[in-house]
This record gives structure tokens, C-alpha cells and sequence, in this order.
């Protein structure tokens, strides 16, 4: 069940300490699948990224997991992650699931090269996925801060071509579109028909709904 938790949790940073602009706006990225066999039955989704600097949302509509949502204070490190459960709408407390861990599932290495996304010129990096042990071409540009997304908060600027690695296989996502104008207020706040909850707690009662469903007939 926590395996299952942890895919819900999608991309992703902490404060990467470095003179780079502020971001305000919204980052589309494009997700797809690198297996060829499954790029038919997953096809492309979109990844949306708000941020007022202080505040991101991050949306994740995929075939996989459904719709996802991560709310973040970015200075406080404090997030929830909305989630559509069994037991009902939860946005459920992930704090200590959004800490950066980058350092140890990839180390990187700055590589000549350059190449243009959504009109921006972005940097190569190769990146080794550690527990794969492969090397991938990445990119990311260096006026923005990483910590825009998670699991990259050592990196030395905003990523717009990385690779991630989950159960169902290795996904691209490349940034396709970038808005700088200020995303609504009620995008970074908790919709009333969502139930806070803390991971601990939220697990107990998946078990315990699943334990009265497998109970004695």
C-alpha cells in the first residue's frame, strides 16, 4: 500500500541556493512514455506547474494514476496532495514525501550543448538514473531555480527535458509552454470537499477499509 502511495507523488524540489529570477506563471510540460510497446496504451499527457513564488500546484493527468494534484509552500516546505481514495476526497499531508532525494537516485555531469524549449535556450547535463544505472540527456535552464518541481533540488537550474523512472516504465517530460502571468489566488488552495489527513493516518484506513472488505462473509 505505501508503494502504491509513493507513485502518487510526481514530479516534484527543495530551495536550490542560487542568484536565479523568480518565477511566476505556469510550465507545461508534455509527458510521454519511452517504452515503444506502451506509447499506444499511454498516450501523452500534460503536466501543469502554477507558482506566485511563494505557492506551486502541480497538476498530473495521466492514464496511469487519474488526475493529481500537489499544493506546495515553497519557503515552508509544507504540501498536499489531493487525492481522489476510497475513503473519499483526501488531501493528504506529504511533507516527508516531498523531501528532495535527488542526490541519491541521480548524480550529473554539466556537458557542452544547448537546445531550445518553448523559446527559451536551455543547458545539457547527462544524468545517470542510479537505480537503473543509465545515463540520459538532460536539459534545464539556468535563470530559473529548480525548485519549481520536486526531486531536483541539486540541480543547477529548472529542468525542460528529464527523464523519470516508475513502476510502469521510463517517462519523458519536456517543457512545451511557459505563461508568465500570475495564476489565480484559489488555484493554491484546499477545496472545502477535501479531507486533511496525515500519510500515517491515511494509511491506517486504507488497512482498515481493506481489512472489513476481506473480513468473514
Amino acid at each position: 500500500m505505501r508503494s502504491f502511495t509513493f507513485l502518487l507523488i510526481f514530479s516534484f524540489s527543495s530551495f536550490f541556493a542560487q542568484k536565479q529570477v523568480p518565477f511566476v506563471g505556469r510550465l507545461t510540460y508534455e509527458v510521454t512514455s519511452c517504452d515503444s510497446i506502451l506509447k499506444d496504451k499511454l498516450p501523452a499527457s500534460k503536466m501543469f506547474v502554477y507558482s506566485n513564488d511563494t505557492l506551486i500546484r502541480i497538476e498530473n493527468n495521466s492514464s496511469v494514476v487519474g488526475v493529481q494534484t500537489l499544493i506546495k509552500h515553497l519557503n515552508l516546505n509544507k504540501s498536499y496532495l489531493l487525492i481522489n481514495s476510497p475513503i473519499g476526497k483526501i488531501a493528504l499531508q506529504s511533507n516527508q514525501l516531498t523531501q528532495a532525494t535527488d542526490s541519491l537516485n541521480y548524480s550529473f555531469i554539466k556537458k557542452r550543448g544547448t537546445k531550445k524549449f518553448a523559446g527559451l535556450k536551455a543547458k545539457k547535463l547527462v544524468v545517470r538514473v542510479k537505480k537503473i544505472n543509465t545515463d540520459f540527456d538532460f536539459y534545464y535552464i539556468e535563470k530559473i531555480n529548480g525548485r519549481y518541481l520536486n526531486n531536483f533540488s541539486s540541480f543547477p537550474g529548472l529542468p525542460v527535458l528529464y527523464y523519470l523512472t516508475t513502476p510502469e516504465g521510463i517517462f519523458k517530460y519536456e517543457l512545451k509552454e511557459i505563461d508568465y502571468h500570475l495564476p489565480a489566488k484559489d488555484l493554491f488552495g484546499i477545496p472545502s470537499e477535501y479531507k486533511k489527513m496525515s500519510f500515517d493516518a491515511f494509511i491506517n484506513e486504507i488497512e482498515a477499509l481493506q481489512n472489513k472488505e476481506s473480513g468473514p462473509k
